[in-house]
């Protein structure tokens, strides 16, 4: 297997600054009387990133609705860390996804040294996060056609994400000629004709997919058969069988069958004020039209889609969101 990587130390400096940053803040939890915290947090991501904008966006919710609350949207390297922080009563709340949460909760995976993150909480579901497998050689009509094939993904959990994409097809990253590269260089060097492929899991309409579409006849996304569908979903449940909408991008007339996890999901503990996620959540309802406007994928953080916990089974609801979600008369609550 080929690997090309990008120096990463700018990011475990960030990761750093960031961790000690948040140790000085605290989680913002509260005592028996259940009131309001006067600090709360958000973990986001990276300046610009979705995690991040969105984080600023639920943090400015906070701060012009609920008197005497002090939020802040912290700079994270993303879902990883931000796990780990609200794990360690470092974050009040954190963005993050089913990948992260299940091996956070059952200490595997990229958590097997660390103690199960028993009191993380579910707030609120978030946003689709599509596999999208895109291709400029039309005979690439398959997962199954990328062996041997000039692949290029971003490092560390997309890398993983697109082995468990192969998984049900008998493949593997080692079958791939791999690069690991920031997604610009990824669309650039696929216009140049030195990769053949793109995997990305993340939102339709992803700016990296409209660059790498645009003025390319031949670009397509490679559908993931139903049936591998399936048994990816049976195998790592964090991914579920989906569709890609047709006209997501140019010259795609038809939806593809492919696979979503839930990304931006906000997890909280147990030990957070009940009053506190009450109170935002219904913050947040209430005025949504401001926050829909913070970033495109903003716009799915409404009912009853929210309500939708992917993890019930390793992921309780916390109470706070449990009642507010009652209140709205959805099922299950």
């Amino acid at each position: 297997m080929k690997t090309m990587t990008r120096p990463r130390y700018r990011l475990a400096i960030a990761a750093v600054a960031a961790a000690t940053a948040l140790t000085a803040c605290g989680g913002g939890s509260t005592g028996a009387d259940g009131g309001l915290p006067s600090n709360v947090s958000f973990g986001g991501g990276a300046s610009g990133a979705i995690y991040g904008v969105l984080a600023t966006g639920m943090a400015e919710i906070v701060n012009t609705n609920l008197q005497g609350v002090n939020a802040r949207a912290e700079a994270t390297a993303g879902g990883l860390q931000n796990t780990r922080l609200v794990r360690d009563g470092e974050l009040t709340f954190g963005l993050t996804d089913p990948r992260v949460v299940y091996p956070a909760v059952r200490a595997s995976g990229e958590f097997a040294d660390e103690p199960p993150a028993e009191d993380l909480r579910f707030v609120m579901n978030g946003y689709p996060s599509l596999y999208q497998v895109t291709a400029l050689d039309p005979n690439i009509r398959s997962i199954g056609d990328l062996r041997g094939k000039r692949v290029c993904t971003a490092a560390g959990i997309q890398t993983a994400m697109l082995g468990e994409l192969l998984t049900p097809y008998g493949l593997a990253v080692g079958d791939l000629s791999l690069s690991n590269l920031e997604w610009t260089e990824c669309a650039d060097r696929m216009k140049a004709g030195d990769i053949d492929v793109i995997g990305y899991a993340g939102g339709p309409g992803a700016a990296v997919l409209i660059q790498a579409f645009a003025g390319s006849p031949t670009a397509h996304i490679v559908g993931i058969d139903p049936d591998k569908a399936t048994a990816m979903s049976a195998q790592f449940p964090w991914w579920k069988p989906s569709t890609l909408p047709a006209g997501t991008y140019d010259g795609q007339t038809a939806e593809v069958p492919t696979v979503e996890i839930s990304g931006g999901t906000l997890v909280t503990r147990a030990d957070t004020s009940e009053e506190l996620v009450h109170q935002f959540l219904t913050a947040l309802e209430s005025h949504f039209d401001q926050f829909s406007k913070v970033h495109p994928l903003a716009s799915y953080y409404s009912l009853p889609g929210t309500a939708t916990n992917t993890m019930s089974d390793v992921l309780p609801t916390h109470p706070g969101a449990a009642r507010f979600y009652r209140d709205k008369g959805i099922p299950g609550y």
